[in-house]
């Protein structure tokens, strides 16, 4: 059964790791959206490091709002011209484990605490029954 799948070609010179970082960032937009069971049922992502190739499964409401952010950002980052993309049907899976996306998710915290501009703050929230969440508000001018 075919499946119909965005494939991400990244130009040369443009850093795979700040494009991983992207990815990571729009996974974390989606699970805000629409919580962690639905990403962990839904999200379907692969990245081939040496083609410079990053595919998402667009089958779902899920993979078309990673997609979709994922594209924002890597245009605001890198410019219209550091990718090329398309929507293509295709009989490959692209699984994603539900430790490849904790793993993901856990990276995207990481990346956002060590960024000075940003404050994330983890703390349990007072109705949240001791589970942490996560908000991020960043510092400094609102241009």
């Amino acid at each position: 059964m075919n499946k119909t799948i965005y494939h991400y070609q990244i130009m040369d010179g443009i850093p795979m790791n700040a494009v991983k970082d992207s990815l990571l960032l729009s996974v974390m937009a989606a699970e805000s959206l629409y919580g962690r069971p639905r990403i962990n049922l839904e999200a379907r992502f692969r990245l081939e490091r040496v083609s410079r190739v990053y595919i998402i499964e667009a089958g779902s409401k899920i993979g078309e709002t990673i997609a979709r952010v994922f594209t924002g950002l890597l245009i605001r980052e890198f410019g219209e011209q550091a990718f090329k993309v398309e929507r293509k049907e295709t009989s490959l899976e692209v699984e994603t484990t539900a430790e490849e996306l904790e793993t993901a998710l856990r990276n995207a915290h990481a990346f956002l605490s060590s960024d000075p501009d940003c404050d994330v703050n983890s703390e349990p929230h007072k109705h949240s029954k001791g589970r942490k969440h996560l908000s991020v508000s960043r510092q400094g001018s609102d241009d």
